[in-house]
């Protein structure tokens, strides 16, 4: 098991970087009309559809390195590529895949779109932002400006 610390602006929501286990810095995200990724000095650039989901993601020159799709649930119909995505289902608002638990963390809390429900309480502006039981929470906000909330699993 992996330690991922998700690091977001607490005013905008963006998510800003990762950090492993130890500290160190394993991909920088740049927002702007395009998001991309930065991760092992490697550039990967966003591509999503109107529901704010990844369908592409493309390589400083344009080529197509991976590509998904998903239903309204957030369940995975397709993936093409291996290139670490954590941002997938509602990427543009940030939302993150948990590898291990195959879980989309929100502002709302921990979705699981297998089931099509949130498992950790009611959803909300400021639901799954750390209260008990929402091991995922302080990963998404609820915390000062710049500060990271460590989420124990493995990146997708």
């Amino acid at each position: 098991m992996t330690t991922t610390q998700f690091v977001y602006d607490a005013e905008e929501g963006d998510l800003l970087g990762e950090f492993n286990g130890s500290g160190s810095l394993t991909a920088r995200y740049l927002r702007s009309d395009l998001d991309a990724v930065v991760r092992g000095g490697v550039t990967t650039w966003y591509h999503l559809d109107a529901a704010g989901s990844t369908r592409l993601l493309t390589n400083s020159a344009g080529a197509v390195t991976d590509t998904s799709g998903f239903d309204s649930f957030g369940n995975l119909l397709f993936e093409t590529g291996s290139t670490t995505n954590p941002l997938r289902f509602g990427a543009q608002d940030s939302f993150f895949t948990d590898g291990q638990s195959g879980l989309t963390h929100t502002d709302a809390g921990a979705w699981d779109a297998g089931v099509g429900r949130f498992m950790n309480g009611p959803s909300g502006r400021d639901a799954g932002r750390g209260g008990a039981g929402d091991a995922f929470g302080a990963a998404r906000g609820g915390m000062d400006a710049g500060a990271a909330g460590a989420v124990t699993g493995a990146a997708a």
